[in-house]
């Protein structure tokens, strides 16, 4: 863009360039939030009975009864 600017409108190179830096600094707190440990991801539902071999609704309900049973 900045080679050719006149294939560009200045307002959107501007609208460009805030939405660029606004993303870029949100990877980098959530980078620093998983690398301190703040964050801690979890697979799905759906990715868990894909490798169960069974329905979402069968793990959603395990999940529910190791919750009562304080596991």
């Amino acid at each position: 863009m900045k080679d050719n600017p006149d294939d560009f409108d200045e307002y959107k190179y501007d609208a460009l360039e805030k939405k660029y830096s606004k993303q870029t600094k949100t990877w980098m707190d959530l980078n620093k939030k998983l690398n301190e440990g703040y964050i801690n991801i979890r697979p799905t539902n759906k990715a868990v009975a894909d490798v169960l071999g069974i329905c979402e609704r069968q793990v959603s309900y395990y999940m529910k009864c190791l919750k009562e049973l304080g596991i």
